[in-house]
């Protein structure tokens, strides 16, 4: 297996074959040249860059495919050469890559050209123009942003400008919390067209308004939208012609179908397109981050620490947790014992807070002392200094119980772990994430709060990105339960397989 290749085609009739063939022995990245790129028409490129990223969504969903337009051929980057024959044909390779001949495979498959795109082909903008323009957020380099690049590129004669929407535009997006930092994106799609086309000049730039460069620059000539974007382009050229601007040429490129195996997405609440939602989608329940290595706390059991904004659904992902015989500790439910009459917790909150916290029965009113505690950050502060000290003594001698029982895996569900500092003592932390609306929403009919209250609440928690952030792996029961299960076996499974590495080390 190869990480890197490139596929060297005379004949596009072929491609769909060989794709077949190369994806089993390609894990990375596989760069595409069709032969005699530059002697085709604007058409006919478009209708080959629409079919070359359809074919490669059906079948390398799992490679990062990039066809070249006029770069020259990637030679460092790859460590297998495919071709169709004669060698001949490619002595002017000059790297050190495996080179097998395919031309002997039978049963070549033409490559098939979606519905969308020949109808596309019938409403080409086939010339070249000197300054062409596109926007977009361009969240994990997929097969339809590529067809966007791609199709802008082949229309550009002399430079492309790339608008990166930054981060005061994404908040309208789903999980927005996992979208990559603007500089990252930015940086790959720099990448992408300098790989496939080094011979224009690119401006590639973040945006934090919908119009970008476009509202004031007098030498675009070309916009290049998607169908779902249309109604931007359009808005562009009514804010350009208010400022005596020439309007700019639109060209629209169908979206691209999602042809990724259905057992690997959910089609109920999936776009049936390709989509940055969907790729963050499936991302929820894998292993985002490496785990750091944790030689301050013992192999076993394995701690997971497993946090969340408060109604976040915590406790459901704990309860599925348990149920894969997992030791679970709910800080949430053991911090009451903190506050036990008698106990030297109980004795250190009265001290500092005052008697009149003590009701009638001589326990602690709760609600009395997030009165004083609450909007005040220092008494908050006290509060904290005393009773986490508690809690972890008590979630220490839990955690010791669990492994004399022989239980591998504990998991300690806290609101307040990485504001505790207690994800120190934990191999993984696990992030349960909601959209703040959702939240909100859940708050009002949990605990029969109303809105202010609600927010009041959800404003003095940590924000979900702070808990993405130190996450290894992140969960969003914002959909159905049986998608959440998903979410949770697809954790379980990589964890096992984590941990069965761990073992044999």
């Amino acid at each position: 297996m190869s990480n890197a290749g490139l596929l060297i085609v005379s004949n596009p009739a072929k491609l769909g074959h060989m794709l077949q063939i190369v994806q089993s022995r390609v894990q990375k990245a596989l760069y595409i040249q069709l032969e005699s790129m530059d002697s085709r028409g604007i058409a006919c490129l478009s209708r080959l860059v629409s079919g070359v990223y359809s074919q490669a969504s059906a079948l390398c969903h799992n490679l990062d495919v990039r066809l070249l337009i006029r770069s020259p051929l990637p030679q460092p980057k790859v460590d297998v050469v495919f071709f169709d024959g004669p060698a001949s044909r490619i002595s002017g390779l000059n790297c050190a890559a495996e080179k097998l001949d395919l031309s002997a495979e039978d049963h070549p498959v033409s490559l098939k050209f979606s519905k969308q795109a020949s109808e596309a082909a019938a409403q080409e903008t086939d010339k070249e123009f000197g300054h062409v323009v596109l926007g977009g957020t361009f969240d994990r380099l997929h097969i339809g942003h590529k067809e966007l690049l791609s199709q802008a590129i082949i229309r550009c004669k002399r430079k492309l400008t790339v608008g990166v929407t930054d981060s005061n535009m994404l908040s309208s997006k789903i999980l927005n919390e996992l979208i990559e930092p603007c500089d990252t994106r930015i940086e790959r799609v720099k990448e992408f067209l300098m790989d496939v086309d080094n011979t224009i000049e690119y401006a590639v730039v973040p945006i934090s308004d919908p119009f970008g460069p476009t509202k004031d620059d007098p030498t675009m000539d070309l916009i290049v939208v998607s169908e779902e974007t249309l109604k931007g382009g359009l808005k562009v050229n009514e804010v350009r012609q208010q400022k005596g601007l020439l309007p700019l040429t639109l060209h629209c490129v169908q979206l691209v179908e999602d042809l990724v195996p259905s057992h690997l997405r959910d089609t109920n609440i999936e776009d049936w397109k390709v989509s940055s939602s969907s790729g963050r989608m499936r991302l929820l329940g894998t292993l985002l981050k490496t785990p750091v290595p944790r030689p301050n706390i013992p192999a076993t059991p394995y701690i997971i620490g497993l946090t969340g904004g408060i109604a976040s659904g915590k406790s459901k992902i704990g309860e599925r947790l348990a149920k894969k015989g997992c030791g679970v500790i709910d800080c949430d439910l053991i911090g009451h014992q903190v506050y036990t009459p008698g106990s030297k917790g109980f004795q250190m909150v009265v001290e500092e807070f005052g008697k009149e916290i003590v009701d009638s029965e001589g326990k602690i009113n709760r609600r009395a002392l997030g009165k004083i505690v609450f909007g005040n950050q220092e008494r908050l502060e006290k509060l904290n200094s005393i009773v986490w000290p508690q809690l972890l003594e008590i979630v220490q001698q839990k955690v010791k119980a669990f492994k004399e029982s022989g239980i591998k895996i504990v998991v300690l569900e806290a609101a307040v772990l990485t504001k505790a500092g207690w994800h120190s003592n934990c191999h993984e932390v696990w992030s349960v994430i909601v959209p703040p609306a959702e939240a909100i929403k859940r708050l009002q009919e949990r605990d029969n709060l109303n809105e202010e209250d609600s927010r009041a609440r959800l404003a003095a928690q940590p924000l979900n990105s702070d808990h993405v952030n130190v996450a290894n792996v992140v969960f969003s029961p914002s959909w159905s339960t049986e998608h959440t299960d998903k979410q949770v076996e697809r954790a379980w499974l990589q964890l096992q397989s984590r941990m069965s590495s761990i073992s044999h080390l």
